[in-house]
C-alpha cells in the first residue's frame, strides 16, 4: 500500500496584526481521485464547530483557486 499526501500546510500572517494562521491547501483533484469528498467536507465542518471550544483550532475563512482548496485555522502556541 501506497500512502500519498499531497497536503501542504503553511505559516500566514495578517499583515500588521501579529495573528498567526496556519493555512492548509488541499490538492482537488487527488481529492476526488481517492473519493476523499465526504471527509473533506465532514473535516471542514469539525473545523467550523471549532470555534465553540477552547481547546481546538477552528477555521476563520476558506477560499479556492483552481488547484486548490485552502483552509486558514487559527494558529495556538503552546507554552507550558
Amino acid at each position: 500500500m501506497v500512502l500519498v499526501v499531497n497536503v501542504k500546510v503553511l505559516l500566514a500572517e495578517l499583515k500588521g496584526t501579529g495573528t498567526y494562521f496556519a493555512v492548509k491547501a488541499l490538492k482537488k483533484d487527488v481529492v476526488l481521485e481517492d473519493n476523499d469528498t465526504e471527509c473533506t467536507m465532514l473535516e471542514r465542518r469539525v473545523l467550523e464547530l471549532g470555534s465553540h471550544c477552547p481547546y481546538l483550532t477552528y477555521l476563520h475563512s476558506s477560499f479556492q483557486s483552481t488547484v486548490y482548496n485552502l483552509w486558514c485555522m487559527h494558529l495556538f502556541s503552546m507554552v507550558m
